[in-house]
């Protein structure tokens, strides 16, 4: 895994470790989790699915396609709850693209507030469980 760095690490810091571990993938025969762990941390998700792909690992697929917003793909692969949520996605999607034009100038303020209401229950996270039980 492309360990270090992060969020706050300088993008040129960044962009020389990443170069640095492409060097090291390419005089070795790479192993195809590290590669897409790889090309994931580059923001290659197409490449980053292929190596997990060859690598058999449908989990890492899944994540990546999550994380892209290829729903429609995902679900294909996903199953149970995963999938619900999936397809859920996929429907609320679908209602925003059949959005009347112009929708947008003729909501109410009273109407705006509830779209807010509604966006912020979709968006609360759950209790977290204590550590201790």
């Amino acid at each position: 895994m492309v360990k270090g760095g992060g969020a706050d690490e300088p993008r040129s810091a960044r962009r020389t470790r990443l170069g640095r571990a492409e060097s090291v993938l390419e005089t070795i025969a790479p192993d195809p989790v590290r590669l897409g762990r790889l090309r994931e941390a580059q923001g290659r998700p197409d490449d980053a699915v292929g190596a997990y792909e060859s690598a058999g690992r449908s989990k890492d697929v899944l994540r990546v396609l999550r994380n892209v917003g290829r729903w429609e793909r995902a679900a294909a692969l996903a199953d149970g709850e995963t999938r619900a949520d999936l397809d859920w996605l996929l429907e609320l999607k679908a209602l925003v693209e059949r959005r009347p034009p112009q929708q947008n100038r003729r909501l109410r303020n009273a109407e705006r507030d509830r779209l807010e209401k509604l966006l912020d229950e979709i968006q609360k996270r759950p209790p977290r469980k204590s550590a201790g039980g």
